[in-house]
């Protein structure tokens, strides 16, 4: 691949984006947004934040000087739409995303096996590719209880810096 098609790179000490004028050193100031609003369970993941609040919020992130989002899980496709939105109008300053990738929970923690990662993997390898799938704009995810779903046509592939494997993980 050409140096131009590589969206981040080190560069001695420092992370380093791709520009116009070519890499440039970041220095990276970033948040954490969860994917429920206060009031509501992170279940509700789907519901209960409107297009328009993500709207307010990237507008109010990238105010306020930051310029990274981490989300721990898939969120649903208006947050990406606003995001590549907000990062169209701002293309000197875009708000890059750390994207997580949700590994499932333990349900029983009487079971050993549960706790073995290895045995967990093929699940895991199965949300690996929805996500990656999703910040491409290539997915339709049928409804589903507690997760997000619905179709993911916003390439934010080149404003994503990193994709974060796992979560909290029980020891």
């Amino acid at each position: 691949a050409r140096m131009e098609e590589i969206p981040f790179r080190t560069q001695s000490d420092n992370i380093a984006m791709f520009t116009e004028a070519g890499y440039r050193p970041l220095i990276l100031k970033g948040i954490n947004l969860g994917a429920a609003t206060p009031g509501t369970f992170p279940g509700e993941i789907a519901y209960s934040i409107p297009g328009e609040l993500y709207g307010e919020w990237i507008n109010r992130i990238g105010e306020a000087g930051f310029n990274g989002i981490r989300i721990y899980t898939l969120h649903p496709p208006v947050f990406y739409e606003k995001l590549a939105n907000y990062n169209s109008r701002h293309p000197d300053k875009p708000i890059l995303l750390f994207q997580g990738i949700w590994l499932e929970e333990v349900y029983n923690p009487t079971d050993p096996a549960q706790y073995d990662l290895i045995l967990r993997e093929p699940s895991f390898r199965t949300e690996i590719h929805e996500v990656i799938d999703c910040i491409h704009g290539n997915r339709n995810i049928a409804f589903r209880p507690g997760k997000s779903y619905g179709s993911y046509k916003t390439d934010l592939s080149r404003w994503t810096a990193a994709n974060i494997i796992g979560r909290e993980i029980s020891p």
